[in-house]
């Protein structure tokens, strides 16, 4: 039998309390107790949940033990554990020196999960950080730390009291931004992550220790850290101490975020695509929906005018080009909060937000013509092209999506019957200008 599965003797001391012969216990015997419905540290309780096996056989041993039977009570408790794997232990109550006992003897692993090896490892690395009085506790709470996390966590480990201090670490060396936190242990959060981020994490901490729940957030750090960020939990271990877990999540977010642009946008120009541009429109429509003020948003539905051509003679490296190009030129004439969207070869259309005079998307309109008309450089050529410009205002034109790019595809296509390089005005941008300068 290996060494680390050793027989270790629990004493009855009534009731269905016992006290364990071996500080610490060995690695199969908390989770075995916790699946037999133990709890505690230096004693252990057994549990009165009838499912487990409490009811066929501490009860049964205590019988025993209390008619002063000299026969021994045995049994065997598999148990399937997520940071362990399946294993299992034996039970034996007997007597010795006359004191009635728990003789637990590890039997066997059915299955080791990848996890049972960092579990050991993380151990190991504890063992020396004490050593060292670098200490987070009791080695019983390195294994509830891993399973609340759910993983062999690759960050820092910091136990953190309600004001923010620090009370113990753990940290991988090579975590990132592991260096910061190498002399943690007595200084604050604030101290240590600066005050937007510290006070935010104490502040987490305390509602998470008063309430008893698990907390997560995200924050991106400041200074020589800029633009990285760190996935941040938190899990209470009573009223007045929390562990919280910090990890780097840098990669993960720029993939995110890479998936997401591709999702939203196009590959080619790197405007909005059309589910994007839904998105926002629906958006700003629930934003102004019932709200008793004049606020309006608008679009401009654009169709190139000689794209078909300059891609027949120059080829698509030009015909790209020339997208890219008028890409860039509507975002010149916008603001951030705006959109420019891509939504077919050639066809482009323009979120314009947060305006209340009509006059404003006139304004707009007549800027984006005019710029689509200066050429575009191409291997010494000077490509013309120009835009159809049709229109569409919320409300006045619609109050859905739909409804609204439909008023204006129709309104880019009397422009386009109008000539080359016009903008044509919605009905209901028309009605709604009137009203403005009837009511100058």
């Amino acid at each position: 039998m290996p060494a680390e599965a050793a027989e270790v003797v629990l004493t009855w001391l009534g009731g269905r309390r016992f006290a364990t012969s071996k500080e610490p216990s060995p690695w199969w015997l908390e989770p075995t107790l916790a699946d037999a419905g133990v709890s505690g540290r230096d004693e252990v309780v057994f549990g009165n949940d009838p499912a487990r096996f409490i009811d066929n056989f501490v009860t049964e041993a205590r019988l025993s033990w209390e008619s002063q039977s000299t026969e021994d009570v045995e049994c065997v408790l598999t148990t399937d554990c997520p940071v362990l794997g399946t294993f299992s232990v034996e039970f034996c109550a007997t007597r010795r020196a006359e004191r009635p006992v728990l003789v637990t003897r590890y039997v066997g692993r059915d299955k080791v999960t990848p996890r049972y090896h960092a579990v050991r490892e993380v151990r190991r690395a504890r063992l020396a950080a004490e050593l060292a009085q670098v200490s987070i506790g009791r080695l019983e709470d390195e294994l509830a730390e891993r399973t609340a996390f759910n993983s062999a966590f690759p960050g820092v480990l910091l136990r953190v009291d309600t004001v923010g201090r620090v009370l113990g670490l753990q940290m991988d060396p090579e975590a990132f931004p592991a260096d910061r936190f190498i002399d943690a242990v007595g200084r604050t959060l604030t101290e240590i992550l600066g005050p937007v981020v510290g006070d935010q994490l104490q502040q987490q901490v305390a509602q998470a220790c008063a309430t008893g729940t698990t907390g997560r957030s995200m924050f991106e750090a400041g200074d020589e850290l800029a633009g990285r960020f760190h996935d941040v939990r938190i899990k209470p271990l009573g009223v007045d101490s929390a562990i919280v877990a910090i990890d780097d999540a840098t990669d993960r977010v720029t993939r995110e975020r890479s998936l997401s642009k591709l999702a939203y946008s196009d590959v080619l120009t790197g405007a909005a695509n059309l589910a994007l541009l839904r998105a926002s429109v629906t958006a700003a429509a629930n934003e102004l929906a019932g709200k008793q003020n004049r606020q309006r948003f608008g679009l401009l539905f654009l169709d190139l005018d000689g794209f078909k051509a300059v891609n027949d003679t120059y080829g698509h490296p030009a015909g790209d080009l020339v997208l890219r190009t008028v890409v860039d030129r509507l975002r010149a004439h916008i603001r951030g909060r705006d959109l420019v969207a891509r939504v077919g070869g050639d066809e482009f259309v323009v979120l314009i937000r947060d305006w209340v005079h009509v006059r404003t998307l006139y304004d707009v309109a007549e800027r984006v013509r005019v710029s689509l008309l200066e050429g575009v450089a191409f291997e010494n050529q000077q490509l013309q092209i120009a835009a159809s410009i049709g229109t569409a205002v919320y409300p006045d034109d619609g109050v859905t999506f739909e409804s609204l790019v439909g008023v204006a595809d129709t309104s880019m296509y009397r422009a386009k019957a109008r000539g080359r390089g016009m903008v044509d005005f919605s009905v209901g941008i028309q009605a709604a200008l009137a009203r403005e300068i009837h009511d100058g």
